[in-house]
């Protein structure tokens, strides 16, 4: 059976075990995370020894706070003076406190997500943020590849030795994972742009491998899978073609993918 890591966000909590049997419906990790981390550098503001923090915060790690409520506090002398606080900048929850720098960070802007198996398999490991998975489907082998592990329901848009057409892309490709002909990098930058999953191509017109920073997009914030790209080779294509909307995972650095069973 095919085997696939799949990474979620750390403040999610597992639904599964392992041994689990699971299916395309089986939530596997769902939460409440922050959207966004801001660093507060507690010990430099309050003039303390990073070690110290702890013994100044007025706020535990985990707790929530309000905007412009005291999180931490150092008393001034006689009446008061020299008395420093620092105050949430933001609505949040305080994620960690590093004694050796005497930083918090503090998570704002909070989502719920859920991460959903994309087909019917069995937990086999759950290591640190991923969970191992030995899926149920047709594996097949990449030419090359680069990206995120990411999956979604297979759409064709070109034929065998016809050019993608990018403008032909819209917000309803997002999740999906687009196979074609040839890429050219706007159709590529598109798919991308647009929140789809991936794209499976016999070409790419263009050198990919050095459009990293522009192509790869990270596991998002509620969960949903990062962006790949994987080169196939003309038998793969036909095989792949027979199967539109159907569940596909890509794993990049294992150099393949997998039809999937619901």
């Amino acid at each position: 059976m095919p085997q696939f890591n799949l990474s979620y966000p750390r403040q999610g909590q597992i639904l599964v075990a392992e041994e689990d049997e699971v299916t395309s419906d089986s939530v596997l990790v769902s939460g409440r995370i922050p959207a966004k981390i801001l660093s507060l550098f507690l010990a430099k503001s309050l003039k303390i020894k990073p070690k110290e923090t702890i013994s100044f915060m007025k706020k535990k790690i985990g707790e929530r706070v309000e905007k412009g409520e005291i999180i931490a506090e150092k008393k001034g002398g006689l009446l008061g003076r020299g008395k420093i606080d620092v105050k949430s900048p933001k609505d949040g929850i305080l994620l960690t406190l590093d004694g050796d720098s005497g930083e918090v960070t503090l998570g704002i802007l909070n989502y719920d997500f859920e991460l959903v198996s994309p087909g019917k398999g069995k937990i086999t490991g759950i290591d640190g943020e991923k969970i191992n998975i030995d899926f149920e489907g047709n594996e097949l082998g990449l030419e090359n590849s680069f990206g995120t592990v990411s999956f979604g329901d297979l759409i064709v848009l070109s034929k065998l030795n016809e050019e993608v057409n990018y403008a032909k892309m819209d917000y309803s490709f997002k999740d999906k994972i687009i196979l074609g002909g040839d890429f050219g990098k706007l159709a590529v930058v598109k798919a991308c742009a647009v929140g789809a999953s991936g794209v499976l191509g016999i070409n790419f017109l263009f050198d990919y491998q050095s459009e990293k920073e522009t192509l790869l997009r990270p596991l998002d914030l509620e969960g949903n899978a990062g962006f790949s790209i994987g080169k196939i080779n003309e038998e793969s294509y036909m095989l792949l073609e027979k199967h539109c909307n159907e569940a596909v995972i890509i794993s990049p650095g294992d150099k393949k993918i997998c039809l999937l069973k619901p």
